[in-house]
C-alpha cells in the first residue's frame, strides 16, 4: 500500500522484502522481543547456521537503523518482520511501550526503510558529472574551413 500510494519508493519495497526474507529465515516470526542470537540449550530447539546467519543480519539492519530501542528499530521489527499493521504496531506496541499516533508511526517506518535502503545497497546510482569536460576536438577540415591551423 505505501508502495501504490508513493509513499516509499521501489527501493524501499525491496528492503523490506530482503528485511523480511533474512526475518523469516531467521525463524523469528514468533517472536515478540528480539533475542536474536540466543540459542535454547535442552529444549530441543535448534539453530542451524542458516538461522545464525540470518539472525545476524537481521541484528545488522536492525543496529543499522538504531538498534532495537529506537523507533526506527521497532517498525522494523514489528511491521515489516512481524506483518502487524502500522496502526497496531503505534497503538498497541509503539516505541518502547508508548503509543504512537499512526501518522508518526507512518514516518518512523518510511525513514527506516529508507535507511535499510543504504544498508543493503540498493539506493539507485547516480552519474556524477564529470568536474573536467573536454570537448571532443574539431575534425581537421572543420578547421580548415574556419581557417585554424595549416
Amino acid at each position: 500500500m505505501l508502495l501504490e500510494n508513493g509513499s516509499i519508493t521501489p527501493q524501499m519495497y525491496e528492503a523490506a522484502e530482503i528485511f523480511r526474507t533474512q526475518f523469516r529465515a531467521a525463524a523469528l516470526d514468533g517472536m515478540r522481543t528480539m533475542p536474536l542470537i540466543r540459542i535454547a540449550r535442552g529444549t530441543g530447539d535448534t539453530l542451524t547456521e542458516r538461522h545464525v546467519s540470518a539472525r545476524q543480519k537481521v541484528s545488522a539492519a536492525i543496529r543499522h537503523v538504531g538498534g532495537m530501542d529506537s523507533p526506527a528499530g521497532g517498525s522494523l521489527w514489528h511491521v515489516v518482520g512481524l506483518e502487524c499493521s502500522i496502526r497496531e504496531w503505534a497503538l498497541q506496541q509503539g516505541w518502547n511501550g508508548r503509543p504512537l499516533i499512526p501518522a508518526h508511526a507512518q514516518g518512523i517506518l518510511v525513514s527506516a526503510l529508507g535507511t535499510l535502503v543504504e544498508h543493503y545497497g540498493l539506493a539507485p546510482r547516480t552519474r556524477r558529472a564529470s568536474v573536467l569536460s573536454i570537448p571532443p576536438a574539431p575534425e581537421p577540415a572543420l578547421m580548415a574551413a574556419a581557417g585554424c591551423g595549416g
